[in-house]
């Protein structure tokens, strides 16, 4: 293989790649202007749904593209509000917090 044909080859392999780059950029750059706007879809507005059957939502935002998934969870019986953020990596649990140190209640 001469220069030419390897520099040909690099280019047809260049060009996907830069197309796919930049579709990705414009859905990044897509994900936060709808942030900054404050635009609400149904998944960002407060919810009161069933989970569980302990737990209702009481505040949920889908995140945007490489964002979290956070939703604010209020236990029933005890009226705790927990954090639950969503990752493709996991999940996670926690308990808000007053002032004091203790389980906030919304009550």
């Amino acid at each position: 293989m001469n220069m030419w044909e390897m520099g040909q080859f690099a280019l047809s392999m260049l060009i996907p790649l830069a197309i796919a780059l930049l579709g990705l950029l414009v859905a990044i750059m897509f994900g936060r202007r709808k942030q900054r706007e404050g635009v609400s879809s149904a998944a960002e507005r407060p919810q009161k749904t069933a989970r569980a059957g302990r737990l209702s939502t009481l505040y949920r935002n889908d995140g945007g593209f490489f964002e979290p998934r956070r939703e604010v969870l209020v236990d029933n019986e005890t009226g705790v509000q927990y954090l639950m953020v969503s990752t493709n990596y996991g999940t996670c649990v926690t308990p808000l917090l007053d002032r004091d140190g203790k389980p906030f209640c919304g009550r």
